[in-house]
């Protein structure tokens, strides 16, 4: 049954869901294939009206409750959104930018990982954890981007002609992407030809090796600190158990004692 009853109906189950999903999806890559857009722009109409039957079955059937999980308000916003795309003009900016916001549906089927709510909340944990490394992180990009922009906007404008431009010039060597090209660009017995050695060096060593290391080791490890907190606990519980045990054995080993002594 693709419609799922409990005591009510519940709405379209996550499986079918998905599969339309993937099918609206395929939909945007066959289009470009397919002289006749009307055909593919009706299967999409169908396929979000159903979204939007789904949506009113769903939150007329749990109510309020419905509305207090941010997954089913993002969900809500998408479909709405997509329906709104089939009444703006064809070929305007407007439209595209609505067609882009429809494809971020595909998130959805992340409800079907097994888990997936524990992992949402590890994620977010993390990202908590985690925000003082990316203020690091901003800062040093920051910092590079500038300086790179006052000593090479000259000599090496391709990569640091303005500010933005960069930005994405140190964000990419944090990545070690590149990293090699960027010097050779300079020409040899020049100030500059050692000035964007040392650049490029302090650049890695204290973007790539020591923050994004950084970054990397408290995000994993936030994630997995649910796993860590259940073994403490098991271990705690073992040792209280234990502890239990030793009292028991004293207490018959006393109990022993004095019964031998009375005989």
């Amino acid at each position: 049954m693709i419609l799922t009853r409990t005591h009510n109906i519940k709405g379209i189950e996550e499986l079918p869901l998905s599969l339309l999903i993937l099918l609206q999806c395929l939909l945007f890559w066959v289009e470009s294939h397919i002289p006749n857009s009307h055909i593919i722009n009706s299967f999409q109409i169908i396929i979000d009206w159903l979204f939007l039957i789904d949506l009113g079955i769903k939150s007329k059937a749990i109510g309020k409750e419905y509305w207090k999980s941010p997954l089913n308000i993002f969900d809500a916003a998408i479909v709405l959104i997509s329906i709104a795309s089939h009444v703006v003009l064809e070929q305007s900016q407007t439209l595209t930018a609505l067609r882009v916001l429809r494809l971020l549906r595909l998130f959805r089927i992340m409800r079907l990982i097994p888990n997936f709510e524990h992992i949402a909340i590890g994620i977010k944990r993390a990202l908590k954890a985690s925000r003082g490394v990316f203020l690091m992180l901003a800062i040093l990009i920051t910092f590079f981007s500038i300086l790179g922009y006052l000593l090479f906007s000259n000599t090496i404008p391709s990569h640091f002609a303005d500010p933005m431009l960069s930005s994405y010039t140190v964000f990419s060597l944090f990545t070690v992407e590149g990293w090699n090209e960027i010097p050779s660009l300079v020409e040899r017995d020049t100030i500059d030809y050692y000035l964007v050695r040392a650049y490029v060096i302090s650049v890695i060593v204290f973007g790539s090796f020591f923050a994004l290391s950084l970054a990397n080791a408290i995000f994993i490890d936030e994630m997995v600190i649910d796993n860590n907190n259940e073994l403490e606990e098991k271990i705690d519980n073992l040792t209280n158990l234990i502890n239990t045990q030793n009292k028991q054995i004293e207490e018959l080993n006393k109990a022993v004692i004095k019964i031998s002594s009375t005989k």
